[in-house]
């Protein structure tokens, strides 16, 4: 059966990511510029080159800096489904609740799709190996601010089985800032696909 699509990122800067979220391919190519211009300045004699080679070599310096000075949505919200996925994995209830929102959702196949409560995500959590899943780790993680402060992230999972070995699931989360900024929380989950497939509905109870 063909599986669900995910859903669609939304509209996200590139200038964004590429001064904030993944600066190192910027940084190398000014790197790579400013080398060749200082080279070719100190070579032929040309101070405006020395000068662009020493340019493009602190603005690479300060997009370093900045990235490194900046958290953003995106990034805030990868960390905090890392540290999800962390929790199932070692079977930490109480730190699946902390990462939760009150009115966080599990969703089955859509976002619009009915969801269950948290609490029954959280009472399951340590059981994994009740189903034969020995344990679970993030593959990709993408963020994508939202535009209302949070962000929509689009996680794969691989759950390790003894039986079918290991299981590729691909999910949506959506993260935002709880009541206080320095702390983020998962608001809505959805389960999209299971190895390609539609996934099976989570239970209510």
């Amino acid at each position: 059966a063909a599986s669900f699509p995910m859903s669609p990122p939304p509209d996200h800067s590139l200038l964004l990511r590429l001064l904030l979220e993944e600066p190192l391919p910027l940084v190398i190519a000014l790197g790579v510029a400013a080398m060749a211009l200082l080279w070719q300045g100190l070579r032929e004699g040309l101070p405006r080159r020395l000068a662009a080679g020493a340019a493009a070599a602190a603005i690479a310096g300060g997009v370093l800096v900045v990235a490194s000075l900046v958290r953003t949505p995106a990034e805030r919200a990868a960390e905090v489904v890392r540290q999800l996925v962390d929790a199932v994995d070692a079977g930490d209830a109480a730190a699946v609740d902390r990462l939760l929102s009150p009115e966080a959702g599990i969703h089955s196949g859509r976002e619009e799709n009915p969801g269950i409560d948290r609490r029954i995500a959280i009472s399951a959590t340590g059981r994994l190996g009740e189903w034969g899943v020995s344990s679970v780790s993030a593959g990709s993680v993408r963020a994508w601010p939202d535009g209302t402060g949070g962000a929509v992230v689009h996680l794969t999972v691989g759950a390790r089985s003894d039986r079918w070995g290991t299981l590729a699931s691909r999910w949506v989360l959506r993260a935002r800032p709880s009541a206080s900024p320095d702390r983020w929380w998962i608001t809505r989950l959805t389960w999209i696909d299971l190895m390609g497939s539609p996934p099976p509905a989570i239970p209510g109870r």
